[in-house]
């Protein structure tokens, strides 16, 4: 998931393997939709200093320091915050699962 700011120059994207180099260009919309050119190519490589699996810029976002590690779970949704990085999901709210069912033979629900 990628989340930019039009008022200023910053750019965001989760979901990031680490160790994984990712490669980037750049062009602007006017409010006309007209795309300018691209610029160069960069690239950039998801990193972690504390060898968890986690890139650190994700556990300081959620967690606001490095001391979580792949494994943990502590929304104790059954769902590993390594899972829960690689699913963009939040590893602090317990995802609820949802069932959708529909009535058979046109009948109603109780």
């Amino acid at each position: 998931m990628a989340t930019y700011s039009t008022s200023n120059t910053s750019f965001t994207e989760t979901g990031l393997f680490v160790g994984t180099t990712y490669y980037y260009a750049i062009s602007a919309v006017n409010s006309s939709g007209t795309e300018g050119p691209n610029s160069s190519q960069v690239s950039a490589t998801a990193s972690q200093t504390d060898n968890d699996g986690l890139p650190d810029s994700w556990e300081t976002q959620y967690f606001g320091n490095l001391s979580q590690n792949g494994s943990g779970d502590p929304d104790a949704d059954g769902v590993s915050n390594s899972q829960e990085y690689q699913s963009n999901t939040h590893p602090l709210i317990a995802n609820a699962m949802v069932k959708i069912a529909r009535p058979r033979n046109g009948s109603n629900f109780p």
